[in-house]
């Protein structure tokens, strides 16, 4: 009464006996799987907060670095252009203006290739390192 399968993707057999005690050999692997990710995940969790904690960091620290950069370079064009300084000092402080402008837009790119390109790489990975642990095969993102 019991029948017998076997999988050619992972060339295992598996078990299905359909009684009373159904007993399922492909969902008792999968369970210790889950059990071990679920230690390791608490074990290690120090680690991957820390490394979390760091990347958010880099992206809000240089996000607001670009824009306080970008607020000080145009407040400094509007002051050299309102105030009643002399000449000298109005074009020394638009030009400065205009570096500290021109900083904020260079680093908008690599901030911009951080959050599009590498963020959702990384998600990816840590996804499809889960997806291994737990041998699942399904994985869409």
């Amino acid at each position: 009464a019991g029948q017998y399968s076997y999988n050619n993707s992972q060339n295992t057999a598996q078990y299905e006996y359909n009684n009373a005690g159904q007993y399922n050999k492909k969902n008792d692997e999968r369970a210790i799987k889950i059990i071990v990710a679920i230690i390791i995940a608490a074990v290690t969790f120090p680690i991957w907060s820390g490394i979390l904690g760091v990347i958010i960091g880099i992206v809000f620290g240089l996000g607001g670095t670009i824009i306080g950069l970008g607020v000080a370079g145009i407040s400094l064009i509007v002051v050299a252009i309102v105030s009643g300084y002399g000449f000298a000092t109005s074009v020394l402080l638009m030009g400065i203006g205009l570096i500290l402008f021109g900083v904020a837009i260079l680093l908008v790119i690599p901030e911009a290739l951080f959050c599009i390109k590498f963020l959702p790489w990384l998600f990816k990975q840590v996804a499809e390192l889960i997806h291994k642990i737990t041998g699942r095969k399904e994985f869409n993102v």
